[in-house]
């Protein structure tokens, strides 16, 4: 140790302390003058950060980290960086850069999903893209969906063109109702062809129906009856008249 003083219970060093071995600290590391922000080790295992006398930051012996914050990025302003409990930042200041959370599972550096957020401009604005591994090849981790700066959403695209985007060789979208069986309605695309599929499960008794202000106009039965103005048409085309 270089100019150093040792008293009872300090040790007082100025200029630089260089320790050759470990270094046992009963509880907190304290800054000079200010004794609400400190390094603490409040228990077996565990690790916390204060600051102004408040554990901001712990992490315990299973390597749970838990993060406290008072602020309210609603409330203190969505776009400043300190109102939020947690803020990642790349250093590099070049369109295209991105700062990102990985998931893994495994000892090692495998990891199976992703959310990064891509710089488009200054300012650090940007997309957010969201990333899945299909198998154990690092060649099936892909992008899945992205969120433009426009908040505009892409599934299977990676420049979404309306607000909800879609696209795959041949996207569907589906509707399924768990309490009631296998009760199932389809949007589909395929080729130059798209499709309204109702009663996928083949239930028999379901119905395709449109209602407006609340009141059921039109209804296809799933023996492929048109009921117009009525529930149980009993033609291929039923007009229903109720005066």
């Amino acid at each position: 140790i270089t100019t150093a003083n040792v008293r009872t219970g300090i040790l007082d060093v100025a200029g630089i302390a260089t320790f050759r071995s470990d270094v046992f600290i009963p509880e907190y590391i304290k800054h000079l003058g200010d004794a609400n922000t400190s390094i603490g080790f409040t228990g077996a295992n565990h690790f916390q950060v204060n600051t102004d006398g408040q554990d901001r930051l712990s992490v315990n012996s299973v390597g749970g980290v838990r993060i406290r914050s008072d602020v309210n990025p609603l409330g203190n302003g969505v776009s400043v960086a300190r109102n939020y409990h947690l803020h990642l930042s790349n250093p590099q200041n070049d369109a295209g850069q991105t700062v990102g959370i990985a998931f893994g599972l495994s000892t090692g550096d495998d990891i199976g999903a992703a959310i990064t957020h891509e710089r488009e401009g200054s300012n650090s604005f940007g997309n957010l893209r969201f990333y899945t591994k299909e198998s154990g090849s690092a060649s099936t981790m892909l992008e899945r969906m992205r969120i433009s700066k426009e908040g505009k959403v892409g599934i299977g695209t990676n420049n979404p063109s309306h607000e909800l985007d879609i696209e795959a060789s041949s996207p569907v979208i589906e509707l399924k109702d768990n309490d009631a069986g296998d009760s199932r309605f389809q949007i589909a695309q395929s080729g130059a062809q798209t499709y309204l599929d109702m009663d996928v499960g083949n239930l028999g008794s379901s119905s395709l129906r449109f209602r407006f202000a609340g009141e059921e106009r039109v209804r296809f039965t799933t023996a492929g009856k048109v009921g117009i103005g009525t529930d149980n048409p009993a033609s291929p085309l039923h007009i229903g008249q109720s005066t």
